[in-house]
């Protein structure tokens, strides 16, 4: 389904430049596709994030393994961190979410243009939820004053509290807690798709995800009764929405590694 200028029911929580995960042998593959497309950080790997920011203290290690799992080589990973540095706060917000569609359709076309399975992946929510949303997402107040952290990218893209971009196709509703400020956990990181099927007789769409916002929703009550085992936090449906398709190679940084 394509989202178009009129189609205000999905807010954007932000944009994400991602590549997507090979099914595991933990997940079903009768329920889940071979290639996850996912906005939960601990499934896909996103460019930028922390690991790509010049001041953050992300080790040495850590660094060259968030850059290999993204597909940056060594000898274009100094462009890419002066280039995340430099859009910080810019073009995304912590840790790895772009205010808007441009701004990540531009990153790929800059950092990724050598892979040619990189996404830009626009992340939404029903606007009856949004206030759910931003409250759990919210930097939390502390006794003595102030807050614990600052504002996400998710939080501060939501808060705006505008329609996602018109252009893309919406590839179906994806169920995430919310923590740390934003879409984290995903159901296929505790293999929930199972247990919805078997409980609710709900299948997901060849994405992996629910086409229904209904069934999304549904979902989401089954999880959080505490009938099975899932991350805590509030799990609401986020419909994800691809901006247009991948490109094998164009213009961009002088990669090494163009495979």
């Amino acid at each position: 389904m394509e989202i178009g200028d009129g189609d205000d029911d999905l807010v954007a929580v932000g944009y994400l430049l991602l590549r997507p995960l090979e099914r595991t042998s933990f997940l079903s593959s009768d329920l889940v596709p071979r290639l996850i497309t996912s906005a939960s950080e601990c499934l896909c790997p996103r460019f930028p994030g922390v690991y790509a920011i010049d001041w953050s203290s992300t080790s040495k290690d850590a660094r060259a393994e968030a850059f290999a799992k993204i597909g940056i080589p060594p000898d274009s990973q100094p462009a890419a961190r002066e280039w995340a540095t430099r859009a910080f706060d810019n073009d995304f917000g912590w840790p790895s979410v772009f205010y808007t569609r441009d701004a990540a359709l531009e990153a790929r076309r800059t950092i990724l243009s050598h892979l040619g399975d990189a996404r830009v992946i626009g992340v939404g929510v029903a606007r009856d939820a949004l206030d759910d949303f931003l409250e759990s997402a919210a930097p939390q107040p502390l006794p003595g004053g102030g807050t614990a952290g600052g504002e996400t990218g998710s939080f501060t893209t939501a808060k705006r509290r505008e329609a996602l971009a018109p252009g893309g196709r919406r590839l179906g509703f994806e169920l995430l807690n919310v923590e740390l400020g934003e879409p984290h956990h995903s159901w296929s990181c505790d293999n929930l798709q199972d247990h919805l099927f078997t409980a609710l007789g709900v299948r997901t769409n060849a994405e992996g995800l629910l086409d229904r916002l209904v069934d999304a929703r549904r979902c989401c009550e089954e999880i959080s009764s505490g009938r099975v085992g899932a991350e805590p936090g509030r799990w609401l449906p986020f419909a994800l929405v691809e901006y247009e398709a991948p490109t094998l190679a164009g213009e961009g940084l002088a990669l090494s590694d163009r495979s």
